[in-house]
């Protein structure tokens, strides 16, 4: 079996396959109506029509395939089908100058199954494009990289970090903002370091690219969370510590705190390939 294989579609596409397998379920947000919602109740006939035919051209279905499961492509339908038995999930959101994406990641055991829909950011009217992959967790963090472009800005200033509050967070962009450099101050001159007021400052400049990541156990409680975002000095991780457990607002509010750093985009790998160990280690204890 291959490591991984890959599958873009047009909505009609996906919207042909779906009415090919009826007991076919797609994950909350992925569903032809979340989709395109103006289209679900307008010429759907024909969408399904010509999403059936460039099947066909493309072979992802065979002649057979008219009200047959069978005849779709087999590779296809499982990663579209294991979302239905996932045991932990990816939540991703990410843009760059190009596009915008939204993407979910079931991963049962060792497998791994994405579905990710793609809208170009620079088109007045653009069309979504549909992602559809599969892997093992050995290729996800190669997956997950993709958002992370290889034409990323280099760095112009060394790494560093810095940990504040959440709430402080908070009042250090205010700060920046309205340029209140007293109050700025006075929430950085607990750590000692001239340089967290220069980190602390990137989250006000314009950031081009970036992705929200998101692990999720079955009952969609957050098992890790990070965010990273690609300025014009470099890239930016943002990570959440909890602090007080177990987590709810209030600790969060009293001792939750926020890491800030400067990263490469070896470190983001880093960073990614430790959340899969995490993984691969939950499928070795069940």
């Amino acid at each position: 079996m291959a490591e991984s294989w890959r599958f873009e579609l047009s909505v009609d596409e996906l919207r042909a396959v779906c009415n090919i397998v009826p007991e076919l379920v797609l994950p909350s947000g992925y569903a032809v109506g979340d989709l395109d919602p103006s289209r679900v109740d307008s010429d759907s006939d024909s969408a399904v029509a010509a999403g059936f035919a460039s099947l066909k051209r493309r072979g992802l279905i065979g002649p057979q395939a008219d009200g047959d499961q069978e005849g779709v492509a087999p590779a296809l339908l499982f990663a579209l089908s294991l979302h239905a038995v996932a045991d932990s999930a990816l939540r991703i959101f990410a843009w760059s100058p190009a596009d915008e994406s939204r993407e979910l990641i079931s991963v049962n055991r060792g497998a791994c199954a994405g579905i990710r829909r793609v809208r170009a950011r620079a088109c007045d009217d653009p069309a979504t494009r549909i992602v559809v992959t599969f892997m093992y967790l050995g290729e996800l963090t190669k997956h997950l990289l993709e958002l992370v472009e290889d034409n990323s800005l280099g760095m112009k200033s060394s790494l560093k970090s810095t940990t504040i509050g959440l709430v402080d967070s908070r009042a250090v962009v205010e700060a920046f903002r309205t340029g209140n450099k007293e109050l700025l101050a006075s929430l950085t001159s607990g750590s000692g370091d001239e340089s967290d007021v220069d980190l602390l400052s990137g989250l006000t400049c314009q950031m081009d690219a970036g992705f929200h990541l998101e692990l999720l156990d079955t009952e969609s409680r957050c098992l890790y969370m990070g965010d990273w975002f690609r300025g014009d000095d470099g890239w930016i991780s943002m990570t959440v510590i909890p602090g007080q457990f177990p987590v709810s607002g209030q600790s969060l509010a009293e001792s939750g705190r926020m890491r800030l750093a400067k990263v490469s985009r070896s470190l983001i790998r880093a960073d990614l390939l430790e959340m899969v160990a995490g993984l691969r280690r939950a499928r070795d204890v069940a």
